[in-house]
Parts: structure tokens; C-alpha cells; sequence
């Protein structure tokens, strides 16, 4: 009898802690990234789509990496709706809104805010923000703290003491102003750590018959989960999610398949809690995923 209790007690506990290991890294996104509930198969005109945002139930605006152009796509026709010039031809990386207003990030950092984009008497206003990264992809509006989030895909200064550590920035919109210190700063060696602590197969690389780790990290695009408040960052030349909480403490890393996301620039989350993500057309053709929330 007391052989048997043991038994069972230790299974339990040999369960609650798979059970645990389990949640912490596979389960805290809440979705099947192997498995899309839907796929949206993209016109060639968004072969370079990269960036998105929700702009109703069945609606997303986008924007590609070439043209001046917000383009309204509906999810449920699966057709362009609307195209908005707000520009000349240049590198537009992000995308995202408040209420009605839309804001569209450059490579150079600059913002582009276009006021009531659904009137007819709209225009855009160009932002400078002086960030110090001369690469920048990400952009989604935070409602916890009401500022726009800047994802750097390069380093934010020169010198050793950047090389390991990649930087969000926040942007205040009553001031106009981006903060002057990173909203939340990430460094690789806590993203290794973290991947080796859980088994989680990061890049790699050999040289002189050593292995290396190949991670970069390059922010291709952010989204804030709109329930949890998680901050959602896409690594494209990683093909990985990386989640962490406001606070910048990783809950997890998600890898993506590369043929499934051969290069995924945008992410964006419905109100019920779906998530979007677009893929750059690269050899094929450009798709959004959608996964529903488990």
C-alpha cells in the first residue's frame, strides 16, 4: 500500500512538472503556429507587405516596403478594398492605429501620421524621431501606456556594449516625443540563456568546427496581445517569436517553421484575441495566417 502511494505521489509530481515546463514554453502563446485556422493568399502588389494592422472586424490596413500606399484589405472577401497614397515610393516597415487615425513607420525612424484616414480632407504629417538605429521595423500602439512602440531592427549605437542588446523605444503622442531611454531592452545572451535553460533550438552557425549561436534578433515587427499585454516581437531572419511581459522578462520563444513563414514581416492581434501574421511573398506568393487563440 505505501509503495503505491509513493508511486502514484511521485507520478503526480513528475506530471504537475512536465505539465509546468510544458506551459511555460509551448503553451503561453495560446496558438498553433504549425497550423494556421486560416490562410489569406495576397496579391502581387503586396508581394513586399511589411506591416499590418486591424482596423475593424473583418478589415486590416497594410502597407509594403516600396510605395506610399495604405492598402485596406477585407478578411472576409479576401480582396484590396481602398488604397490611400500618403507618400512617395520609400521604405515603409510598420503599421498600426488608434481609433481612426493611422500611424506608418519608415526605416529611418521616421513616423508618418495620417489623421481621420477615412475623410476626405485627410493628410500626412511626417515625424522625425531622431532614434539613434538606423534600421527600424516595428511599430504597434500600446493601450496600457497610450504610446506608439518603436522595434529596432539594428543596433542603437556603436561600439561593443550594443552588440548584444536590441531596444524598443516609445513614443509619446501628446508630446511628440520619443523617450530618450529604451522602453524595454532585450539582449541576446538572455534569449540564449533562456532557449539553452529550455531546450529550445536557437540558429546556429560553424566556424573553425565550433558551433555558434547565429542569432540576431532583428525586430521585423511587434504587436501588443490585447488581453495578456504581452509584447509579441518577430525575428524574420531568426524565423522566431519572441514573448515577453512589459517588464521585459521572456515567457517564451516560438521558432516558425521557414517554409511556412519564409519571411514574416508583420504581426497584429484581433480585439478577440486572434493573432495575424504576413509573410513577404520572397519566392512565392505573400500570405497572411491567422491563428485562432487556443
Amino acid at each position: 500500500m505505501k509503495k503505491t502511494i509513493i508511486t502514484i505521489f511521485v507520478s503526480a509530481v513528475m506530471f504537475t512538472i512536465f505539465i509546468g515546463m510544458s506551459s511555460n514554453v509551448d503553451k503561453v502563446s495560446n496558438y498553433k503556429l504549425h497550423a494556421p485556422s486560416k490562410t489569406y493568399k495576397l496579391p502581387k502588389i503586396l508581394h513586399e507587405i511589411s506591416g499590418l494592422t486591424d482596423i475593424s472586424h473583418d478589415e486590416i490596413a497594410c502597407v509594403q516596403d516600396e510605395h506610399g500606399i495604405i492598402f485596406i484589405y477585407n478578411l472576409t472577401t479576401g480582396e484590396i478594398t481602398d488604397r490611400i497614397k500618403f507618400g512617395e515610393d520609400g521604405d515603409y516597415e510598420g503599421i498600426t492605429h488608434i481609433d481612426e487615425d493611422i500611424y506608418i513607420l519608415r526605416s529611418d525612424g521616421a513616423i508618418i501620421e495620417i489623421k481621420d484616414y477615412k475623410s476626405s480632407s485627410k493628410s500626412a504629417k511626417i515625424i522625425e524621431t531622431s532614434i539613434t538605429a538606423k534600421d527600424n521595423e516595428g511599430l504597434c500602439y500600446d493601450h496600457n501606456t497610450n504610446q506608439l512602440l518603436i522595434g529596432c531592427k539594428s543596433k542603437v549605437g556603436k561600439g561593443k556594449e550594443f552588440k548584444n542588446l536590441r531596444a524598443i523605444y516609445a513614443f509619446d503622442l501628446t508630446k511628440k516625443k520619443l523617450s530618450k531611454s529604451p522602453f524595454l531592452e532585450i539582449t541576446l545572451s538572455d534569449v540564449i540563456d533562456f532557449a539553452d535553460k529550455n531546450k529550445i533550438k536557437l540558429p546556429t552557425k560553424t566556424k573553425d568546427k565550433k558551433t555558434k549561436s547565429a542569432l540576431k534578433l532583428g525586430i521585423s515587427a511587434l504587436a501588443v496581445h490585447p488581453q495578456t499585454g504581452d509584447f509579441y516581437i518577430l525575428s524574420a531572419v531568426d524565423h522566431m517569436i519572441l514573448i515577453c511581459d512589459n517588464k521585459g522578462k521572456i515567457k517564451t520563444v516560438e521558432m516558425l517553421d521557414e517554409k511556412l513563414f519564409p519571411q514574416a514581416e508583420g504581426i497584429t492581434f484581433m480585439p478577440n484575441g486572434d493573432m495575424l501574421i504576413s509573410n513577404e511573398g520572397v519566392n512565392k506568393e505573400p500570405t497572411i495566417f491567422c491563428f485562432n487563440k487556443v
